[in-house]
């Protein structure tokens, strides 16, 4: 396997685990067998957490998407021409 593609299956895991602990510890919250105070703060720990994970999805990707754009469209050199005129 890949080393991007491991690292793809290996943040999706970490998304879903996130997701399971932060709606098991919201619903104790709103029961009230945990404080308020805490589930807010995971809450925000969560969110950061999250974001980390989403940029180190799509910076991989990235990087290679402008790679082969690059490789595709090849630079073509412009010439400005006074007038009306097109270019030849």
């Amino acid at each position: 396997m890949k080393h991007s593609g491991f690292k793809t299956v290996v943040c999706n895991f970490l998304f879903l685990l996130e997701a399971a602990l932060l709606f098991f510890l919201l619903s104790a919250a709103i029961q009230g067998s945990i404080g308020l105070l805490a589930a807010l703060g995971y809450a925000g720990g969560s969110f950061v957490g999250v974001n980390l994970l989403a940029a180190l999805l799509t910076a991989q990707p990235a990087r290679a998407a402008a790679r082969r754009r690059s490789a595709a469209h090849p630079k073509v050199p412009l010439r400005v021409v006074p007038g009306r005129r097109h270019a030849a």
